[in-house]
C-alpha cells in the first residue's frame, strides 16, 4: 500500500570520495590525549588547511571499520585488496572530505603528532533513530481488514496520460516525441505526442502489483507493503478489494494515546492524539548509516601540511 508509506513519512568510512565510500555528515567531535608525539616541528594545523593523515577507526569495542594502513586494514572485516591504503588528503572545514568530528580532532595537531579522537553518534553518524515529527492520519488506514476501490485504468501496464505542456517547459526543454522521461522514483513514461497545449505521454505501469493478474472476484493481489488484497467486486470501470492490512502497525491492537509500533522495521510509531476520524502519531526513521549510533574512536596521524 503506497499510500500508506506516504501518510507515515512527512552517510562504513567517512565519505564518497575516501574512506571506502560511505557519505558524509557534517557534526562536531571531541578530542581525547595526545597518545605520542613523533616529530617536534612547530608547523600546526590550523582550520582550512589543506593536510593528509593516516588513520584508524575503531568502534569502541576496539573492532576496527576501517583504516588508511593496510597491516590495520587487514584487520577489519571491510578490507578491500583492490583499495590503495595510502594517507587520507582533507582539507580542514565543512564539506572537506570527512565528517566534522573527524577535521576538527585534526586542527591543533603538529605534523608527526598521533591523537585519539572519540566521536559521539550525534557528532559522526548521527543517532541511530531520526526524529520526524508528528502526523495526522486517518483513523481508518489501522483497521485490521481495509476497503479499496480503485479504478481500472490504474491497473494497466501502461496508462496514458496528458500533461500540460507549461509543466515540461518549466521544468526544462520541451521533449520530443519518442523521448523517454524518467521522474524521481524511476517511473519511465515516452512522449506519443505533442500538440500546441498538451504533451500526450504513455507511461510504464508493468511493475504495478495487477499485472498479469486477472481482474475477476478472488484474485489476490500483493501490494508493495506486504499486504495482500483479494478482488471482492468487479465493476464496470473500477474493482474493489478486501486488503488483510498486516503492515498496520497497531494490529490487533486497540489505539490509545502511547501506543507504540514498527512500520516495515524501518519506522517506529507512537500515538500522541486520538480524534473522532484522525489518530496523530510521532515517527522516527531508522538511520540506514552502518555507523549510526556507534561511538567512533579514531587514532590519527598528521603525515603532512600543504
Amino acid at each position: 500500500m503506497k499510500s500508506f508509506i506516504i501518510l507515515l513519512i512527512s552517510g562504513l568510512v567517512l565519505s564518497a570520495c575516501t574512506l571506502g565510500g560511505t557519505p558524509n555528515t557534517s557534526n562536531t567531535g571531541s578530542n581525547d590525549s595526545v597518545i605520542q608525539k613523533q616529530d617536534k616541528t612547530e608547523s600546526i594545523a590550523k582550520e582550512g588547511d589543506r593536510v593528509s593523515v593516516d588513520y584508524v577507526g575503531k568502534l569502541e569495542d576496539g573492532t576496527i571499520f576501517d583504516a588508511s594502513i593496510e597491516s590495520e586494514a587487514k584487520k577489519s572485516s571491510n578490507f578491500s585488496a583492490g583499495r590503495t591504503y595510502e594517507p587520507l588528503p582533507l582539507t580542514l572545514e565543512e564539506g572537506g572530505g570527512t565528517i566534522t568530528g573527524f577535521w576538527k580532532g585534526i586542527v591543533g595537531m603538529k605534523i608527526g603528532e598521533t591523537k585519539k579522537v572519540t566521536i559521539a553518534p550525534k557528532d559522526g553518524y548521527g543517532e541511530a533513530w531520526t526524529d520526524n515529527g508528528e502526523s495526522t492520519v486517518e483513523k481508518k488506514i489501522f483497521a485490521d481488514t481495509l476497503v479499496r476501490t480503485i479504478k481500472k485504468s490504474e491497473t494497466l501496464d501502461v496508462i496514458k496520460m496528458e500533461v500540460a505542456r507549461e509543466v515540461l517547459e518549466k521544468e526544462g526543454n520541451l521533449p520530443k516525441v519518442g523521448d523517454v522521461l524518467t521522474n524521481e522514483r524511476g517511473v519511465k513514461a515516452t512522449v506519443d505526442a505533442i500538440d500546441e497545449k498538451n504533451v500526450s505521454l504513455s507511461i510504464d505501469n508493468a511493475n504495478n502489483p495487477f499485472s498479469g493478474k486477472k481482474l475477476v472476484k478472488g484474485t489476490k493481489i500483493e501490494f508493495e507493503d506486504g499486504n495482500i488484497g483479494t478482488i471482492t467486486a468487479v465493476g464496470k470501470d473500477d474493482i474493489t478489494l478486501s486488503i488483510k492490512n498486516t503492515a498496520n502497525p497497531f494490529a490487533g491492537k486497540k489505539l490509545e494515546v502511547g501506543l507504540e509500533g514498527m512500520y516495515q522495521e524501518t519506522q517506529k510509531v507512537k500515538i500522541t492524539k486520538i480524534e473522532a476520524d484522525t489518530v496523530t502519531i510521532s515517527i522516527q526513521s531508522k538511520n540506514s548509516n552502518k555507523l549510526a549510533g556507534q561511538t567512533l574512536v579514531f587514532d590519527i596521524t598528521l603525515k603532512d601540511i600543504k
